[in-house]
């Protein structure tokens, strides 16, 4: 048998196992498919006639979030990192010469001091260090070019991929939709399972979820995360009442012939710690006797009295006064998809949009909230159509000025941003405020 018949043998054999095992893979993805169908591994719930998702794009996704596909090998930045490596040796070997080498000598002859302008005792001799580059240590050499002999000759075997021709192009694709946000994956709450949803019905879900509430003074909440912190400025209270009504209760508790027994006993140790203090000066105050059996000189912490609590709740931002009835809701007008489309890139992007006008909100827009409706209109609407007659726009209600609530924006961390509800001027001077 010839070496180019071999040749085409060996190349033959290998096809057909690669062929093989191909074969195998697709039979493991169409039984994962199935179990990913029978336990609801993977919910889709995006409309078809918007995105088609493919079965081996679910058979991926069931693999869950610690699946690894096996890594390419690049030849190129492997030789790379050898060569790089390579002369990084070269350098620390001529770092390490260069201190280790003594400095020569230039010693001038006779007819060369003559011809020096400068004396000889006045004269520094010269000091000469060869360049780096004149340096070469036969081993540092060999180790180097047996590096580089071994990255441009190196053919290490690939490992095997863990994954199919069409899971490759299927993983390829949930990358590619997910990046373009056409599309996102979600955890379950319960079981583990992904889900499927496209951006628009997150941003529905995440909308119906939240429920804003506004503070009098202009704070946007969440309702849960509000609630949840009176509450808990509740129990506190509570607790504090509790222990302060249990002291009046001791304190009240105490009958006459008790008090006169402690009077007694107070009356007795303050006349033993005047006998026992006689050697103490007066100049040395400081100094205190601790003697276990005098009650007056014992070593023990006083028991301290608990004051009255006080029964507010206090907004976790301002530290003024907050109660539950003074929360209002806030009813944001969301912004058509139809709207969207066609205008520029903040309207795009916007979820919300003015009750009135239907202009864009976002942070770099100042709004109000009418409280009677909760509606939310921005204040440029508010200076034209409202503030002129004190009247609610879509239902015709009567408005006071305690209706008007000016929504406190996000903080650009500008000195100029205005309306942030955040004064950014600075109280103390500083090197950094001096520089200038």
């Amino acid at each position: 048998m010839t070496r180019a018949k071999r040749t085409r043998t060996a190349e033959y054999k290998k096809a057909k196992n690669r062929r093989k095992r191909e074969k195998r893979k697709m039979k493991h993805l169409q039984r994962r498919i199935e179990l990913v169908k029978e336990e609801n591994l993977v919910f889709n719930l995006i409309d078809p006639a918007e995105v088609e998702v493919p079965d081996a794009a679910l058979a991926v996704l069931s693999y869950g979030e610690g699946f690894v596909p096996t890594p390419k090998f690049d030849d190129h930045q492997f030789r790379l990192e050898a060569h790089n490596a390579g002369n990084k040796l070269e350098r620390l070997a001529n770092t390490f010469a260069r201190e280790s080498r003594q400095p020569s000598v230039v010693n001038h002859t006779e007819e060369e001091e003559q011809q020096l302008s400068v004396p000889k005792e006045l004269r520094y001799r010269g000091v000469c260090l060869p360049p780096v580059n004149d340096h070469h240590d036969p081993l540092v050499t060999q180790v180097v070019n047996s590096i580089n002999q071994f990255a441009n000759n190196v053919k290490p075997k690939k490992p095997r991929k863990n994954l199919s021709t069409e899971e490759q192009k299927a993983l390829a694709w949930l990358r590619e939709n997910t990046r373009n946000g056409t599309f996102g994956v979600l955890q379950a709450d319960k079981g583990g399972a992904k889900v499927l949803l496209t951006k628009d019905k997150i941003a529905s879900m995440i909308k119906s979820k939240l429920d804003p509430v506004v503070t009098p003074d202009g704070y946007l909440f969440e309702r849960e995360a509000i609630l949840t912190n009176l509450l808990k400025q509740k129990r506190k209270i509570a607790k504090q009442e509790k222990a302060y009504a249990k002291q009046c209760k001791e304190k009240s508790a105490k009958s006459v012939k008790d008090l006169e027994t402690e009077k007694f006993l107070n009356e007795q140790s303050t006349s033993s710690a005047i006998k026992v203090n006689e050697s103490v000066t007066a100049a040395d105050n400081s100094r205190k006797l601790n003697n276990f059996w005098v009650n007056n000189l014992q070593g023990h912490a006083s028991k301290e009295e608990i004051k009255k609590p006080d029964t507010k709740t206090y907004c976790p931002i301002t530290s003024k006064p907050l109660r539950l009835k003074d929360l209002t809701t806030v009813n944001f007008t969301e912004m058509p998809p139809d709207e969207k489309a066609g205008t520029s890139l903040h309207c795009r992007e916007s979820h919300y949009m003015c009750a009135v006008t239907k202009d864009a909100l976002s942070n770099a827009v100042s709004c109000v909230v009418l409280k009677p409706t909760g509606n939310v209109i921005t204040l440029d609407c508010y200076d034209r159509l409202v503030k002129t007659e004190m009247v609610e726009p879509l239902t015709g209600e009567k408005l006071k000025e305690r209706d008007i609530i000016m929504l406190k924006r996000g903080s650009t961390g500008y000195a100029g941003a205005k309306n942030t509800g955040e004064d950014l001027i600075a109280k103390k001077k500083g090197a950094v405020l001096m520089a200038n």
